[in-house]
């Protein structure tokens, strides 16, 4: 693997993480849909164009994680001669910064809701709201937990994810790890 092909397979490992982080935001938007003063018309508009949304984001994340070869191709180039050759402790420091960078990403958009989640989890909510208010609440705070444990999965490294993808290079390249 040379180094543009490196550059392009990381770029594109990153924004996957993203899609597959905002495919998993969509989770709430479903929540939030289900509010009982719009028509079963309208709701069911809105929940085809989420989990529409939801397919989209979820589909195009596996396409730039785990199946980006086509795409490195046309970003990075065919041409090999010209280009230096990265050794795999190149290939796992650069997966792993990646990695890491997201995962303190994904902390820095999410840290400025880690209040709310705190504040809704220990109060009580009235009975006239609480079927609505605790739908929303509890989906909402179990998608944060979600995405707190992908943060901090990143931030280790992700070691199954590099280990996934120095397999997939190595049978790629014919070379034994």
């Amino acid at each position: 693997m040379t180094r543009p092909h490196l550059i392009a397979r990381l770029i594109f490992a990153a924004i996957g993480i993203d899609f597959l982080l905002h495919a998993i935001s969509s989770i709430i938007s479903v929540a939030a849909t289900l509010n009982l003063n719009y028509s079963r018309e309208v709701i069911s508009l809105k929940i085809f164009f989420i989990i529409l949304k939801l397919l989209f984001a979820f589909a195009l994340s596996l396409i730039l994680l785990f199946r980006s070869d086509w795409l490195i191709r046309i970003v990075a180039g065919t041409n090999n001669d010209q280009c230096e050759k990265v050794s795999s402790r190149w290939i796992i420091a650069g997966f792993r910064m990646t990695a890491c960078l997201c995962g303190l990403l994904i902390i820095y958009r999410r840290i400025d809701l880690l209040p709310y989640y705190t504040h809704a989890i220990s109060t009580v909510v009235p009975e006239s709201q609480s079927s609505l208010f605790s739908n929303k609440t509890s989906v909402g705070i179990f998608v944060e937990i979600i995405k707190w444990i992908i943060a901090i999965y990143l931030i280790f490294g992700a070691p199954h994810y590099v280990r996934q993808q120095m397999r997939t290079i190595a049978v790629k390249q014919g070379v034994k790890i």
